[in-house]
């Protein structure tokens, strides 16, 4: 006999659960303990798959995993901006222009420039021919 349409027979955990599962996923990225999303779910025993269809399927999961993200950038910035209790200058440079910072040059022209007649506009140009 075939299951009912709708049932949830297949499904390991109830809404509930998987959202106390990926609260708790959150606080350990909040700690540190990842460096991806990929690492934090699957550490967890969370299959990739399982948390895509789990996020495309419940809104509030899919929010949570934005969090988690979060999180774990927020992490790594800080390992990454501090190193040695010092502020590492290509990490904070790079973040900067992550966040809309460009680099302003300034070209100054020294080239000063010279008013010539037509008589020693000719002059000049037989002098640079007559070095060829």
């Amino acid at each position: 006999m075939a299951a009912a349409e709708g049932n949830r027979y297949g499904e390991k955990h109830s809404l509930e659960e998987w959202e106390t599962i990926f609260e708790g996923i959150y606080d350990k990225a909040v700690q540190g303990e990842y460096t991806s999303l990929q690492d934090a779910f699957m550490s967890n025993d969370v299959r990739p798959s399982t948390e895509r269809w789990l996020c495309s399927r419940y809104k509030a999961l899919a929010s949570i995993k934005k969090d988690i993200a979060e999180a774990i950038i927020r992490s790594l910035n800080d390992k990454a901006l501090f190193i040695d209790n010092r502020v590492s200058p290509a990490i904070a440079i790079w973040r900067m222009k992550q966040l809309g910072e460009t680099e302003k040059q300034v070209i100054e022209n020294t080239n000063t420039v010279i008013e010539l007649t037509t008589e020693e506009r000719s002059e000049r140009i037989q002098q640079l021919k007559n070095k060829i």
